[in-house]
């Protein structure tokens, strides 16, 4: 018996066609309902929250339960729908993803048991463990993107660089220029207001139908954030839209972006400075010349300096900058020449262990720091080469699983987000802290499910199961709750 419902043309009233089995079941379909737009709203609410806000939402909670950890545990408490039964799903029919997943998962366990056993507190040798199961938030994901559609998770985007540009604005000026922002009661060092982890750029662009003003005004939110934020994060972007510009589809809106932000970047930088912002610190003004050098400082600390005193800036800003480019290369190198043996090659040093104390003494390192900001060197030192692999792994069988989904948007969306994400990660903390781990993964998996669920329409034409949001917006699968199918309009 095929026990369809079927609410995709929904209007005003919904006309709904229930087979015989549900006829006498109407608190049943209700509930499943409520169900699905229960976790819709919660997993975006929770990835906007960290997007937005960043530290200051991931230490929302009590120690080590934080929206991330609740998030995750809530989905899987749901049973049938719950990223529990995604997962035993996607064992069953796509084994390659979670077999990866469990065992980087795994390997993680038997490192935190390794470093709690070898003398380090529990607390310590846990903290560790997070960075192996917030892979799991991939499944949570794809439990979400069976109740999302392409329409949606537009909108969605273009909403959150809105708050990501303002949120960015609001932290720099409040809290870095004026030291006026409130701190957290239990976390001294997290203010509010926080600063994002980063927008959504790559995304919209990628979903993006035409240059419509909604567009245009979410990309300007965004390319402020980037501009305010890590240099990782500008390296990284500019990655992934050297990748757009390389897709047929995309590569005139792509163009198009990059060519007016360019010109009246340079209008107004020639014609106008007084209205390009000074939010000081670090970041300064938006002027062309120091946004160069500061990414410049990267690579080449005098080719910076000529860069910035060329255009007439005070360059006192690049020796800062470089040197943060020269702390990480420190901390890399001597997380290296601590792997004195072939143990510590294989398996690291284990959890609990702080790489900070390899440098103890040294001006600006301490045993309270963990991450080298370079996520492979984070594996190599606490994981080691096993652990490395097993990642490598899991990214080998993500990237399988994209490569099987026919040629979309969404794809082209998750190839130029990654490569985004992998740069950043080899120069920043993104893969392994809250508040950019859980919004990667969980993002990742939204839209590996939207990707899967793509179909090829005719020439000029958008497949109509994505591309309105009133139509098609929701789809319960198979494995769905009761074994039935739905779909509901927003």
């Amino acid at each position: 018996m095929n026990n369809t419902i079927d609410l995709s043309n929904a209007a005003p009233r919904p006309s709904v066609r229930i087979s015989p089995l549900w006829r006498n079941s109407p608190k049943q379909l209700r509930s499943a309902l409520a169900s699905a737009r229960r976790l819709r709203f919660f997993v975006l609410f929770v990835c906007a929250g960290y997007q937005v806000q960043g530290r200051t939402f991931a230490y929302l909670g009590v120690p080590g339960f934080y929206p991330g950890e609740a998030l995750l545990l809530w989905t899987a408490l749901k049973g049938k729908g719950g990223w529990l039964d995604t997962f035993r799903s996607e064992l069953r029919a796509k084994p390659l993803l979670p077999l990866a997943v469990i065992s980087f998962l795994a390997w993680g366990a038997i490192e935190t048991l390794r470093g709690f056993g070898g003398g380090y507190s529990l607390g310590d040798s846990l903290r560790g463990l997070a960075t192996h199961y917030y892979p799991l938030l991939l499944f949570v994901g794809l439990s979400a993107a069976r109740y999302v559609s392409f329409d949606l998770m537009r909108k969605y985007f273009n909403n959150v660089n809105v708050l990501v540009g303002l949120a960015v604005a609001a932290s720099t000026l409040v809290v870095g220029r004026y030291h006026a922002g409130f701190s957290l009661p239990w976390k001294q060092d997290v203010f509010l207001p926080g600063v994002p982890v980063g927008g959504c750029l790559l995304f919209a662009v990628a979903f993006a139908r035409r240059m419509d003003t909604r567009f245009v005004i979410s990309s300007s939110f965004a390319m402020l954030a980037m501009l305010l934020g890590p240099r990782s994060s500008i390296l990284g972007a500019m990655v992934g839209v050297l990748f757009l510009l390389c897709r047929r589809k995309r590569r005139a809106l792509t163009a198009a972006l990059l060519a007016g932000t360019a010109v009246t970047y340079a209008f107004v930088a020639a014609f106008l400075p007084g209205l390009l912002p000074d939010f000081g610190g670090r970041v300064g003004a938006l002027t062309p010349a120091r946004v160069t050098a500061r990414v410049t400082a990267i690579f080449d600390r005098d080719l910076a300096s000529r860069i910035a005193s060329g255009a007439g800036e005070d360059d006192s800003f690049v020796a800062s900058e470089a040197g943060t480019a020269d702390w990480r290369k420190e901390f890399w190198n001597a997380v290296i020449d601590s792997m004195a043996t072939r143990s510590d090659w294989m398996i690291g040093h284990g959890y609990g262990f702080s790489l900070g104390s390899l440098l103890t003494g040294i001006a600006g390192f301490n045993d309270t720091l963990r991450t080298p900001h370079n996520f492979a060197i984070y594996l190599l030192g606490y994981t080691g080469l096993v652990g490395c692999a097993l990642y490598a792994c899991l990214l080998l069988a993500f990237i399988a699983e994209v490569a099987r989904c026919p040629g979309s948007p969404v794809r082209d969306g998750i190839i130029a987000g990654g490569l985004s994400v992998m740069l950043s990660a080899l120069s920043g903390n993104v893969l392994e802290t809250p508040f950019g781990a859980v919004p990667t993964y969980l993002m990742f998996g939204i839209l590996l499910g939207l990707a899967r669920q793509w179909r090829p329409a005719a020439p000029g034409r958008w497949p109509r199961s994505l591309a309105s949001g009133r139509r098609a917006p929701l789809h319960l699968s198979a494995d769905a709750p009761r074994g039935w199918n739905f779909q509901v309009p927003r």
